[in-house]
């Protein structure tokens, strides 16, 4: 019992975070920097231009809140909703 036992330890596995410059590729046209988007045809040569693509048409829109309005009969008593 003079030799110990390894025991194979598993790293936990982590997942990388997609940021917008992973959403475009680089290229070169003529003697400028060409930004590609890799989810559609658009391309640019000014990187503000295509970062903005990427966030207004594939980033998905955060939802809208529910917005709840308490109503009132006319003696000022709150309605309550009866679901059937």
């Amino acid at each position: 019992m003079d030799k110990e036992k390894k025991i194979a330890v598993k790293k936990p596995e982590v997942k990388k975070v997609k940021t917008v410059k992973d959403y475009y590729t680089l290229g070169k046209w003529k003697k400028f920097t060409q930004y590609k988007c890799s989810l559609c045809p658009f391309d640019s040569l000014d990187e503000k231009k295509i970062i903005a693509h990427i966030i207004e048409r594939h980033m998905p829109k955060p939802p809208k809140p529910v917005v709840e309005v308490q109503l009132f009969d006319r003696f000022n008593r709150p309605v309550i909703k009866k679901d059937k």
